[in-house]
This record gives C-alpha cells, sequence and structure tokens, in this order.
C-alpha cells in the first residue's frame, strides 16, 4: 500500500504556484469554468482530504458560458444534536474571489493571497474541527472582476443564502470578504461604504480589533452581498506607508497595483500572510470574546436599497 502524503503547504507557498500558473480572465468565461487556477485550487482542497462542493451558475453576458463557486464546509460537531437541546448554531461565511481581470499578470494581491490564506485557514479549520462554536463556510467565488452583481460569484452565493434551502448556508450570520491580503501589516475593514448603515460584521471586527483601519474601498463582493441584505464587511492588508497616505487624502499605492503586471509574487510578505491567518481570519472563525461597540449594533433594515434582491443578486 502506497503511503499517503500529508499536505503541508502553507499559504505563501501556495500563492507562488498559483501565481505562476497562467490564466483566463473572467471577462471570457467559457462553457467549462473549471479554468487552471480552479484546477488548482481543487486540487489542493483533495490534497488536504477536504470534502468541498462546486456550484456551477451561467455568466449571464455570454451565452453558453458558465462561472464556478467552491464551497468548504466545517461544520459544528454533533450539531443536530445540540440544535434539539436549544443551542443556535450560527454560520460565519469567509469569501475571496478566484478569478482575474488580467491574463498578463500574476495578480498576487488581487486576489490570488486571498485564496491562498483561506486554503491555509481551510487547514488550520480542520485541524480544530472539535472546538468550533459556529459553523464556518469558506467560499472561493468566481467573476468579482466583471463588476456585474448579477453574474457574480457573489450573487449567486447570496442566492444560496437567502434562498433558506441550502443546508451549508443556515443561520447566516454574517460574511467576512477578503481582498488584497498579499503584504502589509494595517488591517483594515471597508466601514467607508457603509453609508450610514449598521454591520454586525463592523462590529464584531472593530470590537475584536480595536486598531483596525476604517476605509473606503473599490467596488468588492462585499457590496454585492450587501445590497442583497447579506451583512457582510470586507477586509484586507496595506503596509503602514499606505495608511498614512490615505489618511492623508491620498491614492494607496497597494490598491493602485490592482489588474498590473506590477501585481507579482516577489512582493507577498509570507509573515505578513501567516499573522493574517493565524491572528485575524483563525480568531473569528474560532468565535474569540470581544467587546462590542454600541453604536455599531447590528441592524438589517439598514441594507435597504432601492433594487429588489432579484434584481441584484
Amino acid at each position: 500500500m502506497s503511503e499517503i502524503k500529508k499536505h503541508t503547504k502553507n499559504g505563501y507557498q501556495m500563492l507562488r504556484e498559483l501565481c505562476a500558473i497562467p490564466s483566463r480572465s473572467s471577462f471570457n468565461p467559457e462553457p467549462d469554468p473549471n479554468t487552471t487556477r480552479v484546477e488548482y485550487i481543487i486540487a489542493q482542497l483533495k490534497a488536504m482530504n477536504l470534502p468541498y462542493e462546486t456550484d456551477v451558475f451561467p455568466a449571464t453576458r455570454k451565452e453558453g458560458a458558465n462561472y464556478i463557486n467552491i464551497y468548504i464546509p466545517f461544520l459544528v460537531q454533533n450539531q443536530e444534536k445540540k440544535i434539539q437541546e436549544g443551542v443556535e448554531i450560527e454560520t460565519v461565511v469567509f469569501l475571496a474571489h478566484h478569478d482575474i481581470a488580467n491574463p498578463n499578470a500574476e495578480n498576487c494581491n488581487d486576489n490570488t493571497a486571498s485564496v491562498c490564506n483561506l486554503l491555509d485557514l481551510c487547514a488550520k479549520l480542520d485541524k480544530n474541527r472539535e472546538k468550533l462554536t459556529q459553523n464556518i463556510i469558506v467560499c472561493i467565488v468566481d467573476s468579482e472582476e466583471i463588476v456585474f452583481p448579477p453574474s457574480a460569484g457573489s450573487g449567486q452565493l447570496g442566492r444560496r443564502i437567502l434562498s433558506g434551502a441550502h443546508p451549508f448556508f443556515m443561520n447566516v450570520k454574517y460574511a467576512v470578504n477578503l481582498e488584497l491580503t498579499a503584504y502589509g501589516d494595517v488591517v483594515w475593514v471597508d466601514t467607508g461604504n457603509l453609508r450610514g448603515n449598521r454591520s454586525g460584521c463592523a462590529q464584531m471586527l472593530i470590537g475584536k480589533f480595536p486598531t483596525i483601519e476604517r476605509v473606503g474601498t473599490p467596488y468588492s463582493d462585499s457590496f454585492v452581498l450587501r445590497m442583497g441584505g447579506i451583512d457582510s464587511m470586507c477586509i484586507g492588508t496595506f503596509t503602514q506607508e499606505d495608511r498614512d497616505l490615505m489618511r492623508n487624502g491620498r491614492m494607496c499605492p497597494t490598491w493602485a497595483l490592482c489588474h498590473r503586471e506590477e501585481d507579482r509574487y516577489e512582493n507577498a510578505n509570507q509573515q505578513n500572510m501567516t499573522d493574517f491567518v493565524n491572528n485575524v481570519l483563525f480568531n473569528i472563525a474560532m468565535n474569540e470574546e470581544y467587546v462590542a461597540e454600541p453604536d455599531l449594533q447590528n441592524d438589517q433594515e439598514g441594507y435597504e436599497s432601492g433594487y429588489k434582491m432579484n434584481e441584484i443578486i
């Protein structure tokens, strides 16, 4: 009998490999949504012996073409018994988009690093399943780059959550969206895009990480989920220099590299990525206690907009 090799790659190592794989842009979808990037992600999940589900959905702007999401569940043990005993089991979603805009770039920070950080988180969660007090669903979604919510992978994810029928997405508390997490020791959250709405996810993030930088970001999957009434915040990392420039009303150099060939693997920082997974993502997943700020109470009605949910997601 051949010996089963244990998956030992960390996020930084997977980032190096995934950045080196050529792949097509999500602006050019095909009938088969399994890009080389998707194939790599699934290969890592299989190497980790993790169960996953793929969710194929149509690319509405190109007839016959499809996109694909990947869902990796980490469920509370003995969940049915606990529910029967009156224990409320909530679900937290982590998501990052796997698609790219520029096939000529390595797309390290946008958003390959976030995908690899989620795969790294999966490895940690797999070793701590018995400690989970909330369901964690890791979602690696497609088609964020096309900036078209009806065809976005986050839109498809939103439909799954709102249907109330998918077993992974029952009683979702909030969704934490990762963007631009290859380097930098300053963690940010996109509270600047709430526009006066309230968020339990923001409350949690600021309560857990009081020094988190509050910013306004460009379009993200979190924007799509919020428009559908799902509590979600986008988080990422940048450098202290980035933070200082933004505080003075300047452009963030890290964000300026998005979609450009300069967005390379060599920019990534292994320690920053490891710290982000261990100290931020794992902390959220394991439901560590925090002190909530009273002015950020969760209010789902705050997400009402002039759009109907089915028109957005």
